[in-house]
């Protein structure tokens, strides 16, 4: 049955709620907020960005949502508009047909772990200044990094720009970052895991997946017994703890290791029924690849969980792109091995830095000359040189841009090669700007490197 149309102040009315709730990002829903703290951040996020780069930034992304919403929302009324009843039951039947196809992809065999660090920026800043403990504070500059528990209690997030934040949290602390450190802190949490798996799989700088099959083959102990002991030797080396998703595939392991944070553990059995069971009531947009959109555009065709995901499976298959992931992600069917890339395979090394908006030329270069810096650090630990090198950036009006340059078939890695292509890149942004009459105000900026040459293996 077809959705009925909206009337126009309910249509608007779900707009706004619906860009409110964009506004507010991953904030809402939150461990440790009340039932109506949802509403309040949201309102002030709201107030506070009104008339703002960054709410108009917000404001066009979400309208551009809007108009793909109702394309797929035609298209599904003109695919389902022709059918008979016994015609809808049969695309019922070919989705079935699609999951029993992905059913002989699923693997119960293995035992993964996806670890994930405890507010890990946060913690160490906890480590460097324990008087911060207890208090509202946040890491980055311009935009958060993280937030304390205490600061997410009021809506405070990763990823919230420091003015939105500083008006949910008045008396907010907001810690400069110190990347270099947070890389430190993260090679130890890395050795201590890597006694569990030698190859794991590292995603950032705070989390990791680990498959522990050969060691519960080889140890009599349960996954459970091997996590708690996981747990407690990452506490013990660094003072820092660590949430643990255990599962047989990283889809579910990653969904796993949210659901009991901090400091905790949760385990999908290898089995079947019981998988189907946890993933029922899950919202679509705990689904690791399942972002903002499509959580939006789902919930536009009444599909808020991973339940309604398969109850509404023949209905999905004719409007939503990359169906066979939503099916396979309802079905909690996932990766069972770990994809650990060879040299070969890496594409790019990058750094960029996020800081407060400013259109000073010397500032802008200094922040150059940082990325120049780190990312040189980066090409010489993993004996790389570089082919193309893009500069990139965002503007004051949350947009992004990127420059690119070849230099095939001469290669760069040092801070002076760097640095002498980034400021010609960043010259010519300076002229773009000075073309339209205005500055170049900046709030990110960063250096990527691709196009590698691996140096141990051929000279460039």
């Amino acid at each position: 049955m077809l959705d009925a149309p909206p009337d126009a102040p309910a249509a608007a009315a779900e707009d706004d709620a619906s860009f409110r709730k964009r506004m507010a990002g991953p904030s809402s829903h939150k461990a440790g907020l009340a039932p109506d703290d949802d509403a309040r951040i949201a309102d002030t996020i709201h107030r506070v960005s009104r008339g703002s780069k960054f709410y108009e930034n917000q404001r066009a992304r979400h309208e551009a949502v809007t108009r793909r919403i109702a394309r797929v929302r035609a298209r599904r009324d003109e695919a389902l508009a022709s059918l008979s009843a016994h015609a809808r039951t049969q695309l019922t039947a070919r989705a079935d047909r699609l999951a029993a196809q992905l059913e002989g992809e699923r693997d119960l065999s293995r035992t993964l772990l996806h670890c994930d660090m405890d507010m890990f920026y946060a913690a160490v800043e906890l480590q460097r200044d324990p008087r911060l403990r207890g208090t509202r504070f946040a890491v980055g500059q311009g935009v958060l990094l993280t937030a304390s528990y205490e600061a997410r209690t009021l809506g405070v997030r990763s990823g919230m720009a420091e003015f939105v934040a500083r008006a949910l949290c008045p008396d907010l602390h907001v810690v400069p970052a110190d990347m270099e450190r947070y890389r430190a802190v993260s090679e130890a949490v890395m050795r201590v895991l890597r006694r569990y798996d030698p190859d794991l799989v590292p995603r950032s700088l705070d989390e990791a997946y680990l498959d522990v099959t050969p060691v519960l083959e080889r140890e009599e102990i349960t996954a459970e017994e091997l996590v708690a002991q996981l747990r407690a030797d990452v506490e013990r080396a660094t003072g820092l703890t660590v949430s643990v998703g255990i599962a047989p595939n990283t889809l579910l392991a990653k969904i796993a290791s949210d659901r009991n944070k901090p400091n905790g553990q949760c385990r999908v059995p290898p089995d079947r029924d019981a998988i189907l069971t946890f993933l029922h009531a899950l919202p679509v947009r705990k689904v690791p690849g399942i972002g903002h959109v499509t959580e939006r555009i789902l919930d536009a065709l009444d599909v808020q969980t991973c339940g309604a995901l398969w109850e509404r499976r023949g209905e999905l298959s004719v409007c939503m792109d990359h169906f066979s992931f939503l099916l396979a992600a309802a079905l909690g069917i996932g990766a069972s091995r770990l994809h650990r890339p060879e040299r070969t395979e890496r594409k790019s090394v990058g750094r960029e830095n996020t800081f407060a908006p400013t259109a000073q030329r010397e500032a802008l270069d200094a922040q150059l000359r940082q990325t120049c810096t780190q990312l040189a650090a980066d090409l010489a630990r993993l004996d790389f040189r570089a082919r193309t090198l893009a500069l990139v950036g965002k503007h004051d009006t949350f947009a992004r841009f990127t420059r690119q340059l070849s230099l095939a078939p001469r290669s760069v890695a040092t801070f002076d090669e760097l640095y002498a292509l980034g400021r010609s890149l960043l010259a010519q942004e300076h002229e773009a700007a000075a073309a339209q009459h205005r500055p170049l105000t900046l709030r990110l900026l960063g250096i990527r490197a691709s196009a590698l040459v691996d140096v141990g293996r051929a000279g460039a």
